[in-house]
């Protein structure tokens, strides 16, 4: 069952500091601080406790690691993110891809939020006045991100 709650922490916070959202990587350190994705922030909210992002460089390299435990095993931040927001790995890839927009991320959040999967027709009305649907026969809607699996 999809995590409303945290989707909607995660988004309320970048509307309030959106100089820390970069969906184009999971985590990048800026001149200003830091920056996250989407999945980024649900990591950055409930990591795991004696894990941090691997730093490599100025960028990140998309990975946690054991503070504890150097030679552990390195886990995924879209895997921890997708369990936490308690999406499908469909889910998670279409709502974790670096080129959606935050309006577009709201979409799929209401989407979620209203029980409807990505593969369901779907229309959104957006604040522009413009409309997007996913039609039962159609298996991609690149106007608004829309897919099925």
């Amino acid at each position: 069952m999809p995590n409303i709650a945290l989707l909607d922490e995660i988004l309320d916070y970048i509307e309030i500091h959106p100089e820390e959202w970069d969906q184009s990587i999971f985590f990048n350190k800026t001149d200003c601080g830091t920056a996250f994705c989407i999945a980024g922030h649900a990591v950055r909210l409930r990591m795991p406790p004696g894990w941090d992002f691997n730093w490599t460089g100025r960028l990140l390299s998309g990975v946690l690691v054991d503070l504890h435990d150097p030679k552990a095993a390195c886990v995924s931040v879209s895997s921890i993110a997708q369990r936490e927001l308690g999406l499908s790995s469909y889910e998670a890839d279409v709502m974790f891809d670096g080129g959606n927009t935050l309006a577009e991320i709201r979409t799929m959040r209401d989407a979620l939020a209203n029980d409807l999967s990505f593969a369901t027709e779907i229309e959104i009305i957006y604040s522009g006045g413009n409309s997007c649907t996913l039609h039962e026969d159609s298996e991609y809607n690149p106007d608004c991100k829309l897919y099925r699996p």
